[in-house]
């Protein structure tokens, strides 16, 4: 996709090991399958209204890096937060857990000790699973907004996003009695910041707008 993030420093976690291979299957059998398409698209469109109205209470609440909740800067500005401000109330964090939790995600809050990051995993075993290891996606919710100019990155629409390619998947390996696991990683500070995201970058899908 295109760059078009002044802002986003894309050398944050480029240490990591790129050369690591992911785990070999035995088969990948039918790549296309029109069916499991057919789930996706059906379960994106289900949740639709949902996700708009997700992603619109995030554009309308933004919150820059780190900082737990938006606190207008003056009467004046309301969508420009005042920086490193510290309240108990983490708006996107607790949205976004709230919101995957409802739908049969194990969710894991403040993952690894960040204030506003967090993990969502959904597992599923065939009911004919065979001795192989079940495949692992990530999946990547950006949700830190821009000093200043609030979601001008779209990072409401790749919060949602995220949320919405888990649950699509989760549909899938249901309907369709796949094994697998879906791990979705809500990360907070990625404009510059050397956030969770920054370990987990070379191996998450995320989508971005342009």
């Amino acid at each position: 996709f295109a760059n078009t993030c002044m802002f986003c420093d894309y050398t944050v976690g480029r240490g990591a090991n790129l050369d690591e291979k992911p785990p070999s299957y035995n088969t990948l059998g039918d790549v296309f399958r029109p069916d499991v398409l057919k789930t996706i698209e059906e379960t994106v469109d289900h949740y639709d209204a949902e996700l708009r109205e997700l992603s619109l209470d995030i554009w309308n609440h933004p919150e820059i890096a780190w900082q737990e909740k938006c606190v207008p800067l003056s009467p004046f500005s309301p969508f420009i937060c005042r920086p490193h401000t510290q309240y108990a109330s983490r708006r996107t964090h607790d949205k976004l857990v709230a919101f995957i939790s409802s739908h049969g995600f194990d969710v894991t809050p403040h993952y690894l000790g960040i204030p506003t990051a967090w993990r969502a995993v959904f597992s599923y075993t065939s009911a004919s699973a065979s001795a192989d290891k079940p495949r692992v996606i990530g999946v990547n919710s950006e949700m830190d907004a821009l000093p200043g100019v609030g979601h001008a990155c779209g990072h409401n629409l790749i919060a949602i996003a995220g949320v919405g390619v888990a649950l699509a998947i989760k549909a899938a390996l249901e309907k369709h009695d796949v094994s697998g696991k879906v791990v979705l990683l809500g990360t907070p500070g990625t404009f510059g910041y050397s956030a969770g995201e920054s370990s987990y970058a070379p191996k998450l899908t995320r989508v971005h707008v342009s």
